[in-house]
């Protein structure tokens, strides 16, 4: 939890400037947020061998505070569902240790996560206006509830196995989007972005020695209505 201290410290500045500017009353807005995701894992040389990009979803409400036309905090409980692939290839030795045979998988992981993120929306220009455009900047904490691996030969799935264990329970990292705001009516609003979760924490839950992390990007759909 220690980065979020750090972002609302870093971020407090920034909020009670645009807060004594007064532009616009502060208000609330509940949302609903899907979408699909692209993850992969990083760390050393062992870890990122033969990774790929995996496809999984995000959905979720959300909670956004306007502070002024220009600046807002978003927060929300999200189910994130990531998918990593990595292709490994085996040797087989013979008691010369000669090389006899070789063998290729792929690896496909499934992650299921809660993740709360903690963000900083900057608009580009004024929010009231029919179609606005945004950044964030913030971060996230994400916990684990569930994860299996499935290992495939070819397009033959050779097993399915648990591998909670494996991994930390806790996964957290800094965020980053870019997008935009349309209005639909008074107090009704959608919005669509690019996401960028990029994970700060070694989420090997076996060896700390060797680093396992995790990056993550998305692009989403919300609707919002004003409360």
């Amino acid at each position: 939890m220690r980065i979020f201290y750090w972002i609302i410290l870093l971020l407090t500045p920034f909020a009670s400037k645009a807060q004594s500017q007064e532009l616009s009353r502060p208000d609330f807005q509940l949302g609903l947020t899907g979408g699909v995701s692209f993850t992969v894992m990083r760390g050393d040389a062992k870890v990122e061998e033969g990774n790929q990009w995996g496809v999984g979803a995000l959905a979720g409400i959300e909670l956004s505070y306007h502070i002024q036309n220009r600046f807002a905090l978003k927060s929300g409980l999200l189910f994130d569902h990531k998918t990593t692939h990595q292709n490994i290839e085996y040797y087989y030795f013979n008691e010369t240790l000669q090389s006899i045979a070789t063998d290729k998988i792929k690896v496909v992981r499934y992650f299921d996560y809660l993740t709360i993120p903690l963000l900083f929306k900057y608009y580009l220009n004024d929010s009231e206006k029919r179609i606005s455009y945004f950044i964030e900047g913030g971060g996230y904490v994400s916990f684990l509830i569930n994860q299996v691996s499935t290992n495939y030969s070819g397009s033959v799935v050779n097993v399915v196995y648990d591998e909670m264990n494996d991994f930390d329970k806790t996964d957290s990292g800094l965020s980053f989007s870019f997008g935009g705001k349309f209005k639909l009516s008074k107090g009704l609003s959608s919005e669509v972005r690019i996401l960028n979760n990029y994970g700060l924490r070694n989420i090997n839950g076996i060896d700390n020695k060797s680093i396992i992390k995790v990056n993550s990007a998305y692009f989403t759909v919300s609707i919002f209505k004003s409360i």
